[in-house]
Order: C-alpha cells, then structure tokens, then sequence
C-alpha cells in the first residue's frame, strides 16, 4: 500500500509540473500575440509560430524515423549475449541478477515509446532555428556582388 501512494504521490507532481509548464508556455504565447495585435503586425506573429510548429514537427518526425529504423534494426539484429559463469560465482544474488537480465528482449513498444519521446525533444530543440529557416525561404537579393564569387 506504501507503494502504490508513494507512486501515486510522484504522478500527481509530474502531472503538476506538466500542467505548470503547459499553462507558461500558453501564457507565453498569448503574452505575444497581446503584443503583435498592439503594434498591428498580427500576421508576422502566426507566420512565426506557423514556421515554429512546423520546424518542430518536421525535425521531430525526421528523428523519430531515422531512430525508430535504427532501434528496430538494431533490436533485431542483436546477438545474444552469454556469460559462462561457474557454480561458485553463481550463488553471488548481483550474478543472479545479471543471469536474469541475459535473457530480457527490448519490447518493440519500448523502441517506439523511447523513439518518439526523444523525438519530440529534438523537435523541441530544433525549435529555436525558425529565424534562420525564415531568413533563408524569404531571401532577397539586395544588389550586391560577393567580393570573393562575383555572384
């Protein structure tokens, strides 16, 4: 019983904290939209957050496909792995430990859970470059020649 409310305790602050966290990054973007619709450029502020959303899903679905591919190869590809151990070191209780994890198999779930789960921190992460993606699709030339390429 001491387990299941000690676990119960840490779900309620992880739901907490994720709600604390929903609810300033919320916050944070209303903040902003506040301030776009004063200085009447309300069109820039969904154009940036249209480039970030798409950055994120783009960047977090590359990922997740790339390590999910790998993971999966890897899982199935994977030789097994054996220890011979003598009777003497076998009675040792982390010996016995080590014996019973020999034969756990990576669930394919675990692969697609762990895979996504970091895919959506590399989205995250990748998030801050919308300014260089913007920069780069809205490019203008402005009449100048490159010193070094004449172009």
């Amino acid at each position: 019983m001491v387990d299941k409310t000690r676990n119960l305790k840490w779900i309620i602050i992880g739901v907490i904290l994720l709600i604390l966290m929903v609810v300033s990054g919320i916050a944070s973007i209303y903040i902003d939209l506040i301030w776009f619709k004063s200085v009447q450029y309300v069109a820039v502020f969904w154009k940036i957050l249209l480039t970030k959303g798409v950055v994120m899903l783009f960047f977090a679905a590359a990922f997740f496909i790339l390590s999910f591919i790998n993971l999966s190869f890897a899982r199935r590809f994977a030789p097994e792995f054996r220890v011979e151990i003598s009777q003497d070191e076998f009675e040792r209780p982390e010996i016995q430990l080590y014996k019973s994890l020999q034969n756990v198999q990576v669930n394919k779930k675990l692969v697609f859970w762990f895979s996504l789960i970091v895919a959506i921190f590399m989205g995250f992460s990748e998030v801050s470059n919308w300014e260089k993606i913007l920069i780069y699709l809205n490019r203008t030339s402005f009449g100048i020649s490159d010193p070094i390429f004449n172009r």
